[in-house]
């Protein structure tokens, strides 16, 4: 199961409150007004969210009220095992959607977390699942990268995970390379299906499209045929298959 993708989630389950701990959250702290407000209305609220070991990804406050009226148990979602940085995602995509937003010190905080567990997530993924613009992760990704002095292999990792869990290219010249290929492959491809492919928006995708359409018309007969196989396996290489 990719947890980094939409997926039906399962039915709600009773778990002890006792067994609950909270150390993935991207809260900084729990507001006691809302505790109390939530209490008063626990019985309606949604199911919390943890995963199979018991770690708490969404419903802090929840939890909170809970434990302040003495409840032993708690409706919640019990997500599958997966990695510290695909809860911390979750917790982050719950907390955008409901819930007490977060301030606005918590927001970039809860991508500088998510960095450091794992830097091939996507700039789109983390400004929407934390709220914040494309351009501050960006910034905090240079920063952060900046300040591992490029010693850091996994800061430095040359792919992206996106929000349909598919990798794609990091650098510039990478998304150029393959949007070359997928032309190359299928030179009627649509600016929407070159972006869905590349991950990038339509302005993006129709400039590699009209880059890569004037380079294949530039080019001499006899080496479209080694370009050709070249670009086949630029995207074998990246997991996409080919017709031809």
């Amino acid at each position: 199961m990719d947890t980094r993708s939409s997926s039906a989630a399962p039915a709600p389950q009773l778990i002890e409150v006792a067994h609950i701990t909270t150390t993935s959250t991207v809260r900084s702290g729990i507001d006691g007004a809302h505790v109390k407000l939530l209490g008063e209305t626990l019985e309606r609220c949604p199911p919390i969210v943890v995963s199979v070991d018991g770690i708490l990804v969404d419903g802090a406050h929840r939890l909170a009220a809970a434990r302040r009226r003495g409840w032993k148990a708690i409706p919640a979602i019990v997500m599958p095992a997966t990695s510290k940085a695909d809860l911390l995602l979750a917790a982050a995509r719950h907390n955008a959607a409901h819930g007490l937003p977060r301030s606005r010190e918590e927001r970039p905080a809860a991508v500088r977390q998510l960095l450091a567990l794992d830097a091939t997530l996507s700039d789109r993924m983390l400004a929407e699942a934390c709220g914040v613009s494309r351009d501050l992760v960006a910034t905090l990704r240079r920063k952060q990268d900046s300040r591992s002095g490029g010693a850091s292999g996994h800061l430095n990792a040359r792919e992206r995970v996106g929000r349909d869990g598919r990798r794609y290219p990091a650098a510039r010249r990478d998304i150029g390379r393959l949007a070359e290929a997928i032309v190359r492959m299928e030179p009627q491809v649509s600016v929407r299906a070159l972006a869905g492919q590349l991950g990038v928006s339509s302005g993006t995708a129709h400039r590699h499209r009209a880059d890569a359409l004037a380079r294949l018309r530039r080019e001499r007969w006899w080496t479209r045929a080694t370009r050709r196989a070249l670009a086949r396996w630029r995207l074998r290489r990246h997991g996409r298959t080919t017709n031809s």
